[in-house]
């Protein structure tokens, strides 16, 4: 579990970094949060509360997933669960955090590069979680990828509230 907090860090000083960033810059926020942070500081806010949201997402995805696949038969653990999702959540987005940076500092970052480059990350993100949930919970493929959207739609939800 360690590694898994340690790799929730590891995203947690990107994201911050990069939220900083756009709060000093003034950059525009796109997607507003459903939580109405005062004006001009969605980014400032949004940093000091990545941590605990990637921390609560993690317990959200592992909670879901563990009761969902424990009554059909799954055999993982929440803790397990919880450290797989943690590693695979944390390089993916990382991934997705410097392609943003690199496609914004080019200018590209309103473009169809852009847009392409986050379609390919989600489908790598999400493919990397299923195979997170067949490899703790001992099922098959097409099962995990079931389980992993269960364990996913909570979890978009609850970051809806912090998401911008």
């Amino acid at each position: 579990m360690d590694y898994a907090f340690a790799s929730l860090l590891v995203h947690s000083f990107f994201a911050g970094t990069k939220q900083l960033a756009f709060h000093v810059s003034e950059v525009p926020v796109t997607f507003g949060p459903w939580l109405h942070y005062p004006a001009g500081k969605t980014w400032l806010y949004s940093f000091y509360a990545q941590l605990p949201v990637d921390i609560v997402q993690a317990v959200i995805f592992a909670g879901t997933e563990s009761l969902a696949v424990k009554i059909f038969g799954g055999t993982g653990s929440f803790e397990g669960q919880f450290a797989i999702y943690a590693f695979a959540f944390t390089p993916v987005n990382v991934l997705l955090i410097l392609g943003t940076w690199l496609l914004s500092a080019t200018g590209l970052s309103d473009s169809f590069p852009w847009a392409d480059y986050f379609v390919a990350v989600l489908a790598w993100n999400l493919s990397i979680i299923a195979l997170s949930v067949q490899v703790e919970q001992v099922i098959g493929a097409f099962r995990a990828s079931v389980y992993s959207a269960i364990g996913i739609v909570p979890t978009v939800l609850f970051a809806l509230t912090y998401v911008r």
